[in-house]
Order: structure tokens, then C-alpha cells, then sequence
């Protein structure tokens, strides 16, 4: 007999043991070493499989233009949420009535505000862009200066770029002229064009020479999302 807060249990001894038995084989089977999908050279290793293709409906190649800069209160830095849930107007610490937080967009993401870095969140979205039929991501780039939230946003892209190739998708940058102004208005630097020269040298360093970025006619696609800053083809030369 089994007493517990004033209620009685009755088991049957031997339906008991059964019980007992039968738990403690699971237990046995589970922690048993299955090594029959083991590498032969007998370790732990991991086997990696190159991306499938997705059969797509159309030959052209589709392309997302991507924002890496949403910061949650866990990765902004400064244990505020990112301005760009935020956007000085919402505060995502509020929720409706449906758990919804109040966030700067018109559109709800499926998974609430995350965080661009998040590795689960980089997986999810690639794996949504590829069984989509996207062929490749164009980073909004905020540059290489250590200003306002450009070295969050810079990291969030590289972070995206590492794991690009887990699933065969392409990509390429797109500049963000804008922060040379940013820059000069806010005082952090005195020349423009010496600024987007150290850009021009990072990008070319440490993108273009991947696999998966993106050519044209054999030659690194760079975009502008502007131009903003720079009009004459004299500054951009």
C-alpha cells in the first residue's frame, strides 16, 4: 500500500515489479551506445552534407535584401531594445492583449522580436529563404566605423555570412553611403572620402573573396543603397 496526502494507492505487487522492470530496461536501452552510424574511423564526428538544390518554377535569380540590425534588450549592449524595434516611438516591453509586444513594424514577426545575431534565428531564416526559392541574401551595410549601432550590424551580417553556405545560398553588400554623412555630421570623422575608402578595403577584403558572393560578369556585385553622400563618379572613383 502506498499512502500519500491522505489518499490510498493500491498496486499489485506484481504488476508493480512488471512496472519497475519495464523502466529500468528503457533506462538500459537508452543509454546504450549505438555505434553503428559512427564514422569507421570510430569517433564522434559529424557528417556534413553539401546543400540540396530546391527545385525552383523560374530560372531568374531571386535575391532578399536584408536588414542584420535588430537587437533585443539580451544583445543590444546596453540591456535597452534595439532602435529599430523601437524607432524612439514603441516600446516593446508593452503587450496586447494577445501577447503581441509593441513593436516599430508593420508586420509581426512569427517568432516576436529577435535578435539578428541569434544563431537560431540566422538558421530559421535561411532555411525559410531557401525552401522559398531565394538564391541569395544582399546585406544592408552599415559600414566599418565604430559609430552608433554599424559594428552591431557589421558582426550581425558576418555572422549570417558564415553559415550561408550550410544551406547554398549566395550573396553581396549593399553599402549604406549615408553613414559617411552620419559620420561628419556627428564629428567622428573629418574626411568622407579617406572613411569610405577603409569600407571599400574591408569589403573587398573580407567578402569578396568567398565562393558564394555574387558576380557580374566575373566581377564582385557591390550596391549602393543611395547614393546619399556621394553623387559625382569622381568620389566614387
Amino acid at each position: 500500500m502506498i499512502q500519500r496526502k491522505n489518499r490510498k494507492y493500491s498496486i499489485p505487487i506484481n504488476r508493480a515489479a512488471i512496472i519497475i522492470s519495464v523502466l529500468l530496461m528503457v533506462l538500459l536501452l537508452s543509454c546504450k551506445k549505438d555505434n553503428s552510424d559512427k564514422p569507421s574511423g570510430g569517433g564522434n564526428e559529424l557528417v556534413k552534407y553539401d546543400p540540396v538544390a530546391v527545385e525552383k518554377t523560374s530560372t531568374i535569380a531571386t535575391y532578399v535584401h536584408y536588414m542584420p540590425w535588430f537587437e533585443t534588450r539580451e544583445t543590444s549592449g546596453n540591456g535597452n531594445w534595439g532602435q529599430h524595434w523601437t524607432m524612439a516611438t514603441q516600446n516593446p516591453d508593452i503587450k496586447d492583449n494577445t501577447g503581441r509586444r509593441q513593436i516599430a513594424s508593420y508586420f509581426y514577426p512569427l517568432i516576436g522580436p529577435y535578435a539578428s545575431g541569434d544563431q537560431d534565428v540566422i538558421e530559421y531564416h535561411l532555411l525559410l529563404m531557401k525552401y522559398s526559392g531565394i538564391d541569395g541574401v544582399l546585406f544592408d551595410w552599415y559600414g566599418s566605423l565604430g559609430l552608433y549601432d554599424y559594428p552591431s550590424i557589421k558582426n550581425n551580417a558576418e555572422a549570417m555570412i558564415d553559415m550561408l553556405d550550410e544551406v547554398g545560398l549566395k550573396f553581396a553588400i549593399v553599402y549604406e553611403d549615408r553613414t559617411i554623412q552620419a559620420a561628419l555630421d556627428a564629428s567622428y570623422i573629418t574626411d568622407g572620402i579617406t572613411a569610405a575608402k577603409a569600407d571599400m578595403d574591408y569589403i573587398a577584403s573580407n567578402y569578396f573573396g568567398y565562393d558564394n558572393y555574387i558576380t557580374v560578369e566575373g566581377k564582385p556585385l557591390l550596391l549602393v543603397f543611395g547614393p546619399v553622400y556621394f553623387h559625382q563618379a569622381s568620389q566614387w572613383t
